[in-house]
């Protein structure tokens, strides 16, 4: 039995072929990225890394990285302004996910593991906050206490802002992925 191919069927074929991979290119590029893979472990995000990664960061990204991984840094303290039910709760969320993927991150690496300490603290103002030498004062600023988004580091000091709720957890997204040190 022999198929016969008409050039202009083969051409049809080709074409459809062409069409679905470019379809399949097309869904991968604006596919939603909320995972990546860092020195053998997968972090799952609950928003997209891609939007994360476009998140200001102020004066450096290389700024930011280096207070993370300063030699002297034996403490980190997420600092927040308690406010109402539903900011407190994004706190929460905030502080686990800080907390839990930067252990992590810091216990693959030998010289880290097990030399930082977490914890959380309430305050009434931002103003009057210093930092101990060797602590690192994570601040959570929500939707209510700013119109930016941005990261940004004042000495000891890192500044996590969002607009919104979506973007705070943005803000919190992109300083894990400076301090894995990834980009897009």
């Amino acid at each position: 039995m022999k198929i016969r191919l008409r050039q202009k069927d083969f051409l049809l074929i080709f074409l459809i072929i062409f069409l679905i991979l470019i379809d399949y290119r097309l869904y991968l590029y604006f596919k939603p990225l909320k995972s990546v893979y860092y020195k053998g472990v997968y972090y799952e995000f609950r928003k997209d890394v891609k939007d994360a990664s476009k998140v200001s960061v102020y004066p450096s990204e290389k700024k930011l990285h280096e207070i993370f991984w300063s030699d002297d840094l034996r403490k980190i303290t997420i600092v927040f302004k308690p406010l109402d039910g539903e900011t407190n709760a994004y706190y929460q969320a905030e502080a686990f996910e800080l907390t839990y993927k930067l252990l992590s991150i810091y216990n693959s690496n030998p010289s880290f593991r097990g030399r930082i300490n977490f914890n959380a603290t309430p305050v009434k103002d931002y103003e009057s906050l210093e930092s101990e030498e060797g602590e690192l004062k994570l601040i959570l600023l929500p939707p209510a206490l700013t119109n930016k988004t941005y990261v940004e580091v004042k000495d000891n000091k890192v500044f996590i802002s969002g607009k919104s709720f979506k973007d705070l957890d943005l803000a919190t997204i992109k300083t894990i992925l400076v301090v894995m040190n990834i980009s897009f």
